[in-house]
Parts: structure tokens; C-alpha cells; sequence
């Protein structure tokens, strides 16, 4: 029973740790306020942000982005599950082709998963709405369609990656 105990420890701490990750990813999603939209003495935006608030794309961006932030939760979930799968059948002492496969299957799942997690994180660490405000239209523009083509490319893996998962422990929905 004691050795059940470290592991169970430790499978908390990892899920707690990436709870708390995905709290401060959420977080830092959350639009920056800055010195930039301050109202110079004439009543006119010192820096405007109108490409932000003004573009129907930027928000498209954001709207893809908020559409699949709550699928962390899943992905972190479904890594576990899966984990959980792999490690089991690790502690098997003559496992059968088919259980071989089965472990290949869940350890390539739980690095699609871990792909999915990495890909939203990066976006999110590289995404700067404010960048707009510091461009011209058209590279403001240029910089809101190469986001858009980040973050389709995001939830194009994430949902991937979910329906892989849930596919292999049984549960698509």
C-alpha cells in the first residue's frame, strides 16, 4: 500500500501544478492595460487601439482562442486517463501484441495531448494584441491573419488529439 502512495502524491501534484498553469494561462489571456491608451490633452487617443477594438478579425482571433481555452481542462484530463492506461499496462509482466500496441497507442496519445497543451501555451505566450496598436493598418492586418492561422492550427490539434483520446479510452461524445 506505501508504494501506491508516492505515486498517488505525485499524480496529484502533477495535476494540481497543471491546474494551476492553465489558472495562469487564463490569466495571461487577459487583455493588458498600458500607458498607451491614455487620452492626450485634445481628447484623442495618445496610441489608439482601434486596430484591436476596430477589426471584426482580431476579434475572430480572440473568439477562436476563448472557443477552445476550456478544452485545456480536457486535454489535461484525458493526458491522465491515458497515462494512467500506459502505466498500467507497463506493469505488466508478458503483455500480448495487441497490449503492446495498446501501450504504443496510449504513449503516443499522451504526447498528442502534451503537443495540444504546448501549442496552446506558445500561442498564448506569443499573441500580443497590443503589437496592433504600434502597427499600420495593413501590418496590423498582416499580423492578425498570420495569428488567425496560428490559432485554427491550434484548435485543429486540440480537437485532434481529444477525439483521439476519447476514441481510445471509449468515451467520444
Amino acid at each position: 500500500m506505501k508504494a501506491q502512495e508516492p505515486s498517488q502524491y505525485y499524480y496529484l501534484m502533477k495535476h494540481t501544478l497543471l491546474i494551476l498553469l492553465m489558472i495562469g494561462g487564463i490569466f495571461a489571456c487577459q487583455p493588458k492595460t498600458s500607458q498607451t491608451d491614455q487620452i492626450d490633452v485634445e481628447g484623442h487617443h495618445a496610441h489608439s487601439s482601434e486596430h484591436v477594438e476596430g477589426d471584426p478579425r482580431a476579434a475572430e482571433v480572440m473568439a477562436i482562442h476563448d472557443s477552445i481555452m476550456p478544452r485545456m481542462e480536457d486535454i489535461m484530463t484525458l493526458k491522465a486517463r491515458v497515462q494512467r492506461v500506459s502505466n498500467e499496462l507497463d506493469s505488466l509482466s508478458a503483455p500480448s501484441p495487441a497490449l503492446k500496441k495498446k501501450k504504443s497507442t496510449s504513449d503516443d496519445l499522451v504526447k498528442k495531448l502534451e503537443e495540444a497543451d504546448q501549442k496552446m501555451m506558445g500561442w498564448m505566450h506569443q499573441y500580443n494584441a497590443d503589437t496592433l496598436n504600434q502597427l499600420d493598418e495593413k501590418a496590423a492586418a498582416d499580423y492578425i491573419d498570420q495569428q488567425k492561422v496560428k490559432i485554427v492550427d491550434v484548435k485543429r490539434v486540440m480537437e485532434q488529439a481529444i477525439l483521439e483520446a476519447q476514441d481510445f479510452l471509449g468515451e467520444r461524445k
